[in-house]
């Protein structure tokens, strides 16, 4: 019987969820793309301000799930202890605000986690928010 309520529970869940995001026709997923991508300078100008390690700009896409313009940036650094890091984050453009971020780190027990376990999380993390639903 638990498992029976969990189960309804959990699609539920997925059904309400899918129901909360915007169905785009073509049209309006390639405008909102378009707006998207006037902004990758600026993204980029913050990016090398903020410079706090070697940090770079991977993609900027228009998020469904968000209703924004998100992006995916990179950011290397060694540590004083010699542990190389990387960070992988998601942020909304229009916020600034982090939603998402992985890290790996070499050696890996630095992190608690191999670098395909953080990359895969968090490639999956982007794949999430960048679904397109269409009309």
């Amino acid at each position: 019987m638990k498992k029976l309520l969990l189960i309804s529970v959990l699609l539920g869940s997925i059904i309400l969820a899918g129901c909360n995001q915007k169905w785009l026709s073509e049209s309006e997923l390639f405008t909102k793309k378009q707006e998207c991508a006037k902004l990758k300078n600026d993204i980029e100008t913050d990016i090398e301000k903020a410079r706090n390690g070697d940090a770079r700009l991977d993609k900027i896409f228009f998020s469904p799930k968000q209703n924004s313009c998100l992006y995916t940036m990179t950011r290397s650094f060694m540590t004083d202890d010699s542990v190389n890091m990387e960070f992988y984050t998601l942020v909304d453009a229009l916020s600034n605000e982090a939603i998402f971020s992985e890290r790996w780190c070499i050696p890996e027990d630095y992190c608690k986690k191999s670098i395909d376990d953080a990359t895969y999380s968090f490639i999956l993390k982007v794949e999430e928010y960048e679904s397109i639903l269409k009309k």
